[in-house]
This record gives C-alpha cells, structure tokens and sequence, in this order.
C-alpha cells in the first residue's frame, strides 16, 4: 500500500532532487524510500543515523596496504543507485557536509574524483527535532540543498492497519484526549499495529492503557470518560466504518485494497 506522499516525492526524485523526509516516528518515512526504489527498478543503499556513521564509512578509505576500501555511498554515486540516509539529524552534521559538493555533478573519494551517475538519486528522513531525542538541528548549506516533504500518518494507512473499526474509534478518541492535554505522548502509526495486535489476541485487559496511556492514569480516566459520554456517536462511527471497510474485505493484497480505498475518497 502506498503512502499519499508517495507520488509527490518520486516527482522530485524523477526531476533530479534530493528529498528530505521529515514526520513523526511511524509515518513511513523509511518504507516510502524503499518503495520507490524497488519501483525505480533500483538498489536501495541505506546509513542508518547514529553518532558511531564516520566519513570512512561515507566515503570508503585506503587500507594499509594503499588499496582502497568502497563504501555503500560510491557504490551509489557511481553505479545509480537509491541513497538513504536514514534518521540524518542523528549524525554527526560534519559527515553529512561531506556529501553537499554532490551537486556540482562530482563526488570525491580517497581514491579519486568520481562523476555522479545520472540515475543516482538520494534522500534523507528525519523525526522533527521537538520530538526526538538525540537529534541535532541540521545546517543551513545542507538543508538548502534537499526538497523537504513534510511525512504525516497516512489515515488510510492506519485503517487498514487497525483491521476493526473499533480499533480506529478508540485512537480517535485517545488522540482527541492527548491533544485537549497537549501532552507530549504521540499515538503513532506503529501504536495502531501493536493496539490492534492487542485486542486481536487479548494480550492486555486494557489495551489502550497499555499501548499509548501507560502509567498515566489522569489521561486514561479521561479517555474512558469521552468514551461514554461519546458512546452513540463512536457506535454510529463505528459502524459507517464497518460498511466502508467491507467493500476492502476481498482485496488480496495491499495494492487491491489500496485500489478500493482511492475509489470510496
């Protein structure tokens, strides 16, 4: 199934720019890459963000005995393929400047120069910094030099991920309560997989509590309190999702169903 952004970043990629993902955690930053170079046909070569990526691990190095040691990104650069990196603003920002003279059309190595093939393409995710820990802001001169797309959930996505439309009533409901509490807890795209998991195979009494409320009781009262004081509505809700969802029923496989969501908007 495809995210609603999918086509918006490939026309970017096709048109020659690189493109920074930017959403919260879950919202399918990373599966839009992937997904776009297995359409693209091409190899995904992907570093994860963390403060241990170096420019030897970047760039390749001379190895003691003066041979030299490739590395995912030439292989990209040189070959036309699909670059991510992935969670960029957790790295050192001195590694990521090393890539920035890309654009001028070459790239270079230890061992030489390289012309940047004209099939390689490179894109970049990131959690927006108030929401992650860990993260740095990225520069100006790097920031300039990627089209940001701004990655939100993807309701469609997180329906068919629920499998119940009870399951999307309750995190209806649950993010109604966090943003009235403005609080920092995020009900993410990966949060509707594990709720749905929960309550298919009644692994909590109390799986929203579990999942997304944890410890927080003040909040969980609070939704349980929406809950009755809502309880036609989500009823009347509920089941206008119930009938929405049946006509997906029969799909057999993402795409299918996918198709069936675009023809009810």
């Amino acid at each position: 199934m495809k995210h609603y952004m999918e086509e918006t970043v490939a026309k970017w990629l096709a048109a020659g720019e690189p493109v920074l993902l930017e959403g919260p955690p879950g919202t399918g930053k990373t599966t839009i890459a992937i997904n776009l170079a297995k359409e693209a046909g091409k190899k995904l070569c992907i570093i994860p963000g963390n403060n241990q990526a170096t420019v030897n691990s970047l760039l390749g190095f001379r190895a003691i005995d003066g041979g030299y040691v490739s590395a995912q990104f030439r292989e990209a650069v040189e070959h036309g393929h699909y670059f991510l990196w992935d969670e960029i603003n957790a790295m050192d920002p001195n590694v990521v400047l090393v890539t920035n003279m890309i654009e001028n059309g070459k790239m270079s190595f230890p061992d030489k120069v390289v012309d940047v093939h004209t099939d390689f393409r490179m894109l970049a995710t990131c959690n927006p910094i108030s929401m992650a820990t860990g993260r740095r802001p990225l520069d100006a001169s790097t920031l300039d030099r990627y089209h940001k797309v701004i990655i939100e959930a993807d309701p469609n996505i997180e329906e068919y991920m629920s499998h119940s439309p009870e399951v999307m009533e309750m995190v209806r409901v649950a993010r109604k309560v966090l943003e009235n509490n403005a609080t920092t807890i995020e009900l993410t795209p990966r949060d509707i997989r594990r709720l749905s998991k929960a309550v298919e195979h009644g692994i909590e009494e109390h799986p929203l509590k579990a999942v997304v409320f944890k410890d927080d009781e003040h909040l969980y009262n609070e939704y349980l309190g929406t809950i009755e004081r809502e309880k036609e509505e989500i009823e009347r809700r509920a089941e206008e999702n119930r009938k929405a969802m049946a006509g997906q029923a029969d799909a057999q496989s993402f795409e299918e169903a996918w198709e069936k969501i675009q023809e009810g908007k």
